[in-house]
């Protein structure tokens, strides 16, 4: 099935362990938003912020599947037990530091930027040994985190 338009669903990660910080979201020139999860189509300008604080460290992190391996949660057809129900499949995700943002309060995370033309060749040669065709740095499900580092305590 093909569709018109991509999806990129997002979701902004707290830990409840730590203050949490609140991200806040806008698509396009949109109204500033605090939901956890957005849906913006591919092509859409998306903006993440957080409040500032003076004297603090900030760190932007993207959080995405590792789909260069094959999960299953039943065998498959050629194994013995066929459809056989095993249990659910862990799916391992990556954390990468968005380096060219840090100690910025708002960000644009799919902007072209010369900096992130690094990040950009480390992810097509990770997909080219890893086998993840299916990875796309900007269509599909991802996940961000921020972490705010003051006096040596770190919320997220």
């Amino acid at each position: 099935m093909f569709f018109k338009h991509y999806f990129l669903a997002i979701l902004l990660l707290a830990n409840s362990s730590v203050a949490a910080v609140v991200i806040q979201s806008r698509i396009d020139d949109g109204a500033w938003k605090k939901a956890t999860a957005i849906y913006p189509l591919k092509g859409q300008k998306l903006t993440l912020k957080v409040a500032k604080e003076s004297g603090a460290t900030i760190r932007w992190y993207q959080i995405f599947p590792d789909i260069s391996k094959n999960y299953k949660n039943a065998n498959y057809s050629s194994e013995k037990n066929p459809y056989q129900w095993i249990g659910f499949g862990k799916i391992d995700y990556e954390r990468q530091e968005l380096t060219q943002f840090r100690d910025q309060w708002q960000i644009q995370p799919f902007e072209k930027q010369y900096d992130r033309l690094v990040f950009d060749l480390f992810n097509y040669f990770w997909k080219l040994f890893n086998y993840s065709r299916f990875y796309q740095k900007d269509v599909g499900s991802f996940w961000f985190q921020v972490e705010i580092e003051k006096r040596g305590k770190i919320r997220k």
